[in-house]
């Protein structure tokens, strides 16, 4: 947490102090200790950390950004959502945050004013990070994209974002649906310049601004397999919804020996366009265009 609070500047010197905390131990077996307890060699320990100082939070539970509908302290708002029971025992200390599972949680903490409005995507293991990063904070959303789609990502004005871990539930449609736009694009001219390279002109057909930042490009593939390699917008350049862009692609690119090159439009590390053209062919060391 002190390593977070530095990163984004707030860092509270008596919220960070664990002086100013009370710790509780407690053991028990874990989620597979009702299974094979009868072969377990001992007991997890695990510290519940506790304010020993005033707090008070509004609490929303996702199915709308900063909807408050109870309000209370710390362990009153953040700790208090799963009862601690026969049933639920084996799990309570390391699930008991944030309302484990709502796919969506955002909180007001109405005992701070530093100004700070603070997004964490995150898997599970973040909860218990986020929690305490609620106590540095105005406001503080937490999402997890594994239990699906998250519209409201789009309606807080955050100024920090803080993503825990990672997986492939971060590609997963729904989020990713709400986080990018719908990029769509059409090839409409393929020229090869008089040096042998080529021009590629593409319109933008889709949603959102083609940019850099969004990490909209070109890509060349061999024989329908993506080859790796990239052709970016310049840095600085933004092309709406129906301007063209003009990429070059180096002759000397297509070094992979015979087969099809074509390219096509992806935003990276979201999605392929599924539009590739076919650039060139290499046969027998001859290449036809």
């Amino acid at each position: 947490m002190k390593y977070i609070a530095n990163y984004f500047d707030i860092y509270d010197e008596f919220k960070l102090d664990i002086s100013n905390y009370e710790i509780l131990e407690n053991e028990f077996l874990g989620n597979t200790g009702r299974y094979i307890g009868q072969f377990n060699i001992g007991t997890d320990t695990f510290l519940r950390i506790i304010p020993k100082y005033e707090t008070l939070f509004t609490y929303g539970d996702g199915r709308e950004y900063f909807y408050n509908e109870e309000e209370g302290s710390f362990v009153e708002s953040i700790m208090k959502h799963m009862d601690k029971n026969a049933d639920n025992c084996y799990h309570y200390y390391v699930c008991d945050y944030m309302d484990y599972g709502k796919r969506i949680v955002s909180f007001d903490n109405l005992y701070n004013s530093s100004n700070t409005n603070i997004l964490v995507i995150s898997y599970s293991q973040g909860y218990e990070i986020a929690s305490y990063l609620a106590l540095l904070c105005d406001k503080l959303t937490l999402i997890e994209p594994h239990f699906g789609g998250n519209t409201s990502l789009l309606l807080g004005n955050y100024n920090k974002v803080l993503v825990v871990g990672g997986g492939t539930h971060y590609g997963q449609y729904e989020f990713t649906r709400s986080t990018y736009s719908n990029a769509e694009g059409q090839i409409v001219d393929i020229d090869q310049q008089s040096g042998g390279d080529f021009v590629v002109t593409v319109c933008n057909t889709g949603d959102g601004i083609w940019n850099e930042k969004n990490q909209i490009r070109m890509l060349l593939y061999h024989d329908g397999i993506d080859t790796g390699k990239r052709y970016n917008i310049e840095e600085g350049v933004n092309i709406p919804f129906g301007g063209i862009y003009r990429f070059t692609i180096p002759i000397e690119d297509f070094d992979l020996g015979v087969g099809k090159y074509s390219v096509g439009m992806l935003q990276e590390g979201v999605k392929y366009f599924d539009n590739p053209k076919e650039i060139m062919t290499i046969e027998m060391g001859e290449e036809s265009s």
